[in-house]
């Protein structure tokens, strides 16, 4: 059996916006239909905030957390994506 990153849908396009943020980010993913969870964790690896997201278009309160550098990562059966934020 040969598998590809595509077939496997390994690394699925995600966008945070506004970057930098203030109040909440939103996330934008290409996903299938099994559930996904997201974390936003410092730059140190630890989780801030955890939820399974509904859809593939959400907003994510982050108004709590500390200025700074952040990273959203997305998880699924079929995928881990990460990428990073600025909260101002």
């Amino acid at each position: 059996v040969v598998s590809t990153a595509k077939s496997m849908n390994l690394n699925p396009k995600l966008h945070v916006f506004p970057n930098p943020a203030s109040e909440y980010i939103q996330l934008e993913y290409e996903g299938g239909q099994e559930p996904v969870t997201c974390s936003i964790l410092d730059m140190q690896g630890r989780p801030l905030i955890r939820r399974v997201l509904d859809s593939a278009n959400e907003r994510v309160g982050v108004q709590h957390l500390p200025d700074g550098t952040y990273l959203v990562r997305l998880r699924s059966a079929a995928y881990s994506t990460t990428r990073l934020f600025l909260k101002k």
